[in-house]
């Protein structure tokens, strides 16, 4: 056909006009012609429409091909159907499919991927049987959408159906098939599938690796997509920006879970800042820097691994900034605890006329939580100012009409928990629409935060009756509030006993948390093994570390902590060693247990083995470890090697040389815990609170009356610290040895005041010995009303009475006299 033959034909014009992004004008002139054009005409004006959503154009040529049944055939009927359903249009697409005359397995794949498309996956198995009941046989484009349905309903028992189809039709070693498989696995947290799809594939382009990163990335599992990424670049694949984004996603995975397992002295960060920067690096000789989407991956990891710097660096370069980046640059300053930067930045956006979405809320509601902690540190008196600004962007985010749901919800209440606003806690959390198992958690944690443990096991009833689900979370957070009950109620006899309540609530909690013979997640199995060994129930704790599957350093930690605590030292060196045939790597608090049992035992060769993994791991520049050790050769009184250690510290540190003053005082070599008491002033270190009670314990023991008078009021006037009851308790037992009652007289304010049991036992017998009967009256009765149950203290009265022949007084005590006191010993 010639150019004027061409100009003259309507078909031509279509084109033209389609082009030109003239559809209206295309249409008309397409309804005008007769006879119809062919249909690949009309497959044109459809595919130009589709691209520009125009419904009412395609209803329009739908309406015309209607009047040509010939036309309705093939590929323009099975685009036709697909074009309807992407519009939107579901309800015609799938009448124009039920009218075809015959459905080819291409209109049978546009209607489910229309279905898909349409939010409506959960039909596709019934489309699916249809298709086969029509005798249709499925391709690998069919496939390709019955996988993509499966990953969004997250229906993994049809996924594995499907995949054995097309397994057995021989479709799964195609590239594209496969990387849909693998898509649909990592969408339904089938991680082990999609790694044997990716293994199975027969060729693999970089889509596929994309979206293996992308489901490593999804699982949480950081360190293996970086090991993909690593993998991809030894195999010379040259990684896109989505692979590179996905990388910088993995580097804030893994600091974000290394941030909150909090293991002192095991940061990755600087690696992790290392391979951030060498992706940065890569990126920018790509130039992938330029892409907003890229930098706000960026700036994300960036904040997670702790530079701030790179991170603003990286915001700062972009030209244009929207609702992501501005999300990134807060998020990375509310990881690093710059409350006070984040709600600057929150500032900044909004004079940008940048509006905030539900994840900017959700930010700034966590920054003016940390911001408050920060003023708190600083000035106690500003705290109020972080709940007025907390108030203040509440009443913003309703004046912008947000929708308060679930996880917004979630971080309005955390933040007015931390502000100790619980009026506003409870207000918010009666006013949330939806209040799922998110919300009740945090209400949850929020009450067990601030010491409301009976709030909170109400709480879990209401959630109950409410037909709330609770979760593992939910579980840890209802046992910590029952062991707080039972540590609260602890000097009282019935604390530990079945009997208490926080203990059998505990007990019903694991009934129900956990059903016998059922598989636990290991943050509930931690949450157990803290409850029963905080109420000192060992063999029910030791019975949950023995079914757990896989216990982590924090189960095999408490354990050994619990048997250091309940006085089974060599029940924790033993299970120590346990753990050495195990093979568990131990951290810094294991070995800090460890040497505490070792003190407790006085086994000197398994001290000596961890001070030598102490000293080869430089982890006796901690002071914890550096004190515990010292302390630990000091009950061994081996003084020379606690001296060894101190005087190889590289850093001087006071709760060390605290150690090494109270292992001679324990030795009985008084002069020397003098000299170091006098070295640590010498080389610049301020003694603190625990120094003085060593000090003035070598004092008490050799008996310094004025030595001791005058580092006790030391404490206060040179150096402003606060006297405790520890030092208080010293001095009396000092000067009631010495029979020295003028003195006891002139504290005896403080006595009454803050004493606790034991000094008053120590006072008393004082006054037994010496016969100060006047003071042990005022004594006992200063005593009982703190402790009106302690048996001890009517024997002891009794006593001083009997000791005086004052019969009637001693008739007077025994009437009071609690029951349990009847086996203890009177003369």
């Amino acid at each position: 056909m010639g150019p004027q033959e061409e100009s003259n034909n309507p078909s031509f014009w279509v084109r033209i006009l389609c082009k030109q992004g003239q559809l209206a004008q295309a249409v008309d002139l397409l309804c005008g012609m007769h006879p119809p054009p062919s249909s690949r005409v009309c497959l044109f004006l459809l595919k130009a429409c589709n691209h520009q959503r125009s419904l009412f154009e395609i209803r329009r040529i739908h309406a015309h091909v209607a009047r040509y049944p010939i036309l309705l055939t093939g590929s323009l009927a099975d685009y036709l159907v697909m074009t309807l359903a992407r519009c939107g249009a579901l309800d015609d697409a799938l009448h124009l499919f039920l009218a075809l005359p015959s459905r080819t397995v291409y209109s049978w794949t546009a209607i489910m991927s229309a279905y898909t498309e349409c939010g409506q996956g959960e039909d596709i198995r019934k489309l699916y049987l249809s298709m086969l009941d029509d005798c249709v046989e499925p391709d690998a484009y069919t496939f390709v959408c019955l996988f993509k349905a499966c990953g969004c309903t997250r229906d993994l028992g049809l996924g594995k159906e499907l995949h054995s189809e097309a397994r057995k039709k021989g479709l799964t070693g195609d590239v594209y098939v496969g990387n849909t498989l693998m898509s649909m696995y990592g969408k339904c947290s089938a991680l082990k599938e999609a790694e044997d799809v990716f293994k199975g594939l027969d060729s693999r382009n970089l889509v596929s690796h994309c979206v293996m990163l992308s489901t490593y990335v999804a699982q949480g599992e950081g360190g293996k997509a970086l090991l993909f990424y690593r993998q991809m670049l030894d195999e010379n694949i040259n990684p896109d920006r989505l692979a590179s984004m996905l990388a910088l996603q993995a580097c804030a995975l893994l600091a974000d879970n290394e941030a909150s397992e909090a293991k002192e002295g095991e940061s990755n960060s600087l690696s992790l800042l290392q391979i951030g920067q060498a992706i940065h690096a890569d990126a920018l000789r790509k130039g992938f820097t330029s892409d907003i989407y890229f930098n706000s991956a960026l700036i994300s990891m960036y904040g997670k691994v702790g530079s701030i710097m790179e991170a603003e660096q990286a915001f700062q370069v972009l030209s244009m900034r929207n609702i992501v980046t501005w999300n990134a640059m807060i998020s990375a300053c509310v990881d690093q605890g710059m409350g006070d930067e984040a709600l600057w930045l929150y500032c900044c956006m909004q004079k940008e006329r940048v509006c905030p979405d539900q994840l900017t809320l959700v930010f700034t509601f966590q920054a003016c939580g940390i911001y408050k902690e920060l003023i708190y540190l600083d000035i106690q008196s500003n705290s109020k100012a972080c709940l007025e600004i907390g108030r203040a962007l509440h009443m913003d985010a309703c004046k912008r009409g947000v929708t308060m749901d679930a996880v917004l919800g979630s971080a309005l209440l955390t933040m007015y928990g931390k502000c100790k606003a619980l009026p506003e806690v409870d207000d918010t959390f009666l006013s949330l629409l939806e209040r799922n198992i998110v919300v009740w958690n945090s209400v949850l944690t929020i009450y067990v935060e601030q010491g409301y443990n009976d709030k909170v096991l109400l709480l879990y009833r209401q959630l109950q009756e409410e037909n709330i689900i609770p979760d593992e979370l939910s579980f840890a957070t209802c046992l910590q509030a029952c062991a707080a009950l039972v540590e609260k109620d602890a000097p009282n006899s019935m604390a530990q006993s079945d009997e208490h309540a926080g203990i059998f609530i505990g007990r019903s909690l694991h009934s129900d948390a956990w059903p016998r013979g059922s598989l636990v997640g290991l943050s509930l199995g931690n949450a157990l093994l803290k409850f029963y060994t905080k109420c000192g129930l060992l063999s029910e704790a030791e019975q949950v570390f023995e079914v757990l599957s896989a216990p982590n350093l924090v189960s095999w930690n408490v354990i050994l902590k619990a048997y250091v605590d309940n006085n089974q030292a060599e029940r924790a060196l033993q299970f120590f060693s346990h753990m050495e045939k195990q093979s568990v790597s131990y951290d810094q608090v294991t070995i800090l247990y460890v040497m505490q049992a070792c003190s407790i035992t006085a086994s000197i060769e398994v001290c000596k083995c961890m001070h030598f993994l102490i000293t080869s791991t430089e982890l006796e520049q901690v002071p914890l470890l550096a004190t515990t050790t010292i302390h630990a050769y000091g009950c061994f009184a081996s003084m020379a090697d606690a001296q060894a250690l101190l005087d190889g510290l590289p850093d001087p540190h006071v709760a060390p040389w605290n150690a090494c003053i109270s292992g001679h005082t324990g030795e009985g070599n008084h002069m020397l815990s003098f000299y170091f008491f006098e070295m640590l002033k010498l080389i610049g270190l301020m003694p603190n609170e625990v120094t003085f009670t060593s000090i003035l314990s070598a004092c008490s023991h050799s008996g310094l009356l004025i030595e001791a008078l005058e580092l006790f009021k030391s404490i206060d006037v040179d150096f402003g610290l606060l006297v405790d009851t520890k030092h208080m308790a010293i001095m009396v037992d000092l000067l009631g040895r010495l029979g020295n009652f003028a003195r006891i007289y002139d504290m005896f304010g403080w006595i009454k005041a803050q004493a606790d049991l034991s000094t008053f036992l120590c006072l008393l017998g004082a006054c037994r010995v010496h016969g100060n009967l006047n003071l042990a009256d005022q004594v006992f009765d200063a005593a009982v009303q703190f402790y009106p149950e302690e048996a001890p203290l009517y024997v002891l009265i009794s006593n001083i009475h009997a000791d005086a022949g004052h019969c009637n007084s001693i008739i007077q005590y025994r009437q009071h006299i609690p029951q349990q006191a009847d086996e203890l010993e009177y003369k």
